[in-house]
């Protein structure tokens, strides 16, 4: 998360030192955070309620991250930091979609300067099927940092050369991915995270989904119904593959 510098600073850098911790979500120092946050408003209420936003993140608290961090953006709508932040609490929730236009956002905020915000747009491109899109950002990431190579740069720029060679198109990809999160959103599932890459010649997103096994059989079934259903099969499958996991593998 990016700081402010003001007297929030502190408070965001301690929720940031809790972000990594896994029994955290009703750990009694980030209840005090959070009494803290709110006491914080009356003197800063722009990053008292991103700090706010930010502790509903670690919660894993998706309406609490929206609502925190909308009342702090309409209080200053053009806060880079906010902006960029917001980005970023929502891609923790592997809300890509959302994640990606509050990256754009803050990147033009930024005067395409932020390299933070950049890095959501490649990696939320991605994930929600923008392959063609990431491409672009990934040539503006290599004007901005050419001594820093992009983690995902080769999949990327292999994916793209798999759809081009498919005739599948960014759309395509993006309606495929959407089918499978709303297969989870439906059943109130949490997606953990989502894991890209190619092998072979497919594109390849393995979703890590909060069920156990069979619950997780169940889903891959119901999803290679849905493409049947959406007439995504076979002019998507060939190219692109898309399968939940269980969040405990690694």
């Amino acid at each position: 998360m990016l700081l402010p510098d003001s007297k929030a600073n502190d408070l965001l850098k301690r929720v940031n030192a809790l972000a990594g911790v896994e029994s955290v979500k009703d750990n009694l120092a980030l209840k005090r955070l959070e009494q803290e946050a709110k006491e914080l408003i009356k003197i800063d209420a722009i990053h008292a309620y991103a700090a706010l936003g930010a502790i509903a993140c670690i919660k894993r608290d998706a309406s609490g991250v929206k609502d925190y961090y909308a009342k702090a953006i309409k209080l200053s709508p053009s806060n880079l930091l906010t902006i960029a932040n917001y980005s970023i609490s929502l891609f923790k929730l592997c809300l890509f979609n959302e994640s990606r236009k509050y990256a754009a956002r803050a990147y033009e905020v930024s005067q395409h300067s932020d390299l933070n915000s950049l890095q959501i747009l490649i990696d939320a491109s991605v994930l929600t099927g923008a392959l063609g899109e990431s491409l672009k950002w990934l040539a503006e990431w290599d004007r901005k940092s050419p001594n820093q190579s992009y983690p995902m740069q080769v999949d990327i720029k292999m994916a793209n050369t798999i759809l081009r060679h498919n005739h599948v198109t960014d759309t395509d990809v993006g309606r495929f991915l959407n089918l499978a999160y709303a297969i989870l959103g439906q059943k109130g599932l949490d997606v953990s995270e989502v894991i890209f890459r190619t092998f072979d010649d497919e594109v390849l997103y393995q979703v890590k989904v909060c069920a156990d096994v069979d619950q997780i059989t169940e889903l891959n079934f119901e999803l290679a119904d849905t493409l049947v259903d959406a007439e995504l099969v076979p002019m998507v499958s060939c190219a692109v593959t898309v399968m939940y996991i269980p969040a405990s593998v690694n």
